[in-house]
């Protein structure tokens, strides 16, 4: 803006108002309290100029100082602001504002992501590619298994509560318990464009073998579910790499009864990001367990039920045509 200071006080003189001479010049990107500013400044000391500021000049946030951080966080990004501090001997609000301030620089969490390995990576980008081209274009039904946990889901991200103090927040709030021996429960889930075939509630000590999963989930979930969902019309079942689904009287049965299916050597490994269920469905019934409290294990199953019922299919489609 130090540009345009001239060209205000050149109008200013010429009996133009501020008013007018922000009209002027705003698709300059010329702010109006510039103006005012700069007419006043100018009123008082017959100059355009900055006035010679008060104040110690700096110690601490020298350009030396700047460089040596600089440096510092090329060599190791994961250096603290403490560190950084006790290394040019000033204080941690100094480097702090170093690193932000004279540097631009932002703190960024670390992230956990899948780990995969080079013949991991080629195996999902092969199959990927199968897949497109076997199935690019047809309907898909996913399924997949989630534990849930009877106790309040806690997100260390996005969890927050408002408050003047820490002492003002109820303990009931603020903390959340944790039990070695929580109560949970397995469940398997699908979905489709069409809509979501019926929870199976996995019983506890009950072992998902590929017996189980074909006469609990396959014959009494799964094929009634899709004749109501798609009648005689074509649909692709998905299912991961679980030993129970890659059996051979899994893999015999699917050949057999549904109009087609991704066999075991399709679905791409360590792949949660291409399921809705992984990367969709799963987060939304758990950010809505943590708004209710139960405390008996009928009730739980009860509220998973009726947030799996009651999940909008608006969102499960743009979950599905993601893929």
């Amino acid at each position: 803006m130090k540009e345009y200071r001239d060209v205000v006080v050149k109008l200013f003189a010429r009996g133009e108002r501020p008013g007018d001479i922000f009209r002027r010049l705003k698709s300059h990107g010329v702010k109006r309290d510039f103006i005012y500013y700069t007419i006043r400044r100018y009123r008082e000391t017959g100059s355009t100029k900055y006035r010679v500021k008060s104040g110690r000049p700096r110690s601490a946030r020298t350009p030396a100082a700047i460089k040596v951080v600089r440096e510092r966080i090329r060599r190791n990004m994961n250096r603290s602001i403490r560190k950084t501090a006790a290394d040019l001997n000033v204080s941690i609000r100094t480097a702090h504002n170093i690193m932000t301030k004279d540097l631009g620089y932002k703190p960024y969490k670390k992230r956990k992501v899948h780990g995969l390995t080079e013949a991991t990576t080629k195996k999902r980008l092969d199959r990927s590619k199968l897949i497109l081209s076997r199935h690019a274009g047809q309907e898909f039904v996913f399924s997949d298994e989630k534990l849930f946990v009877l106790q309040q889901p806690h997100n260390a991200q996005n969890d927050r509560l408002w408050a003047p103090t820490l002492a003002s927040i109820p303990p009931s709030q603020i903390n959340i318990p944790r039990f070695q021996s929580a109560a949970s429960v397995m469940v398997w889930g699908a979905v489709s464009r069409r809509g979501k075939l019926p929870l199976v509630f996995i019983e506890k000590n009950v072992k998902i073998n590929a017996a189980y999963y074909k006469t609990e989930v396959l014959e009494k979930v799964v094929a009634p579910g899709l004749r109501g969902l798609y009648g005689n019309d074509h649909y692709v079942f998905q299912q991961d790499g679980a030993p129970a689904h890659t059996a051979n009287i899994v893999q015999a049965w699917c050949r057999e009864n549904l109009t087609d299916f991704l066999d075991k050597t399709l679905w791409p490994p360590s792949s949660p990001d291409p399921n809705p269920l992984d990367f969709y469905v799963w987060s939304y019934m758990l950010a809505k367990q943590s708004e209710h409290r139960v405390s008996t294990m009928d009730q739980f199953k009860k509220l998973i039920s009726k947030i799996w019922d009651e999940m909008p299919m608006d969102q499960v489609r743009a979950a599905c045509d993601s893929f």
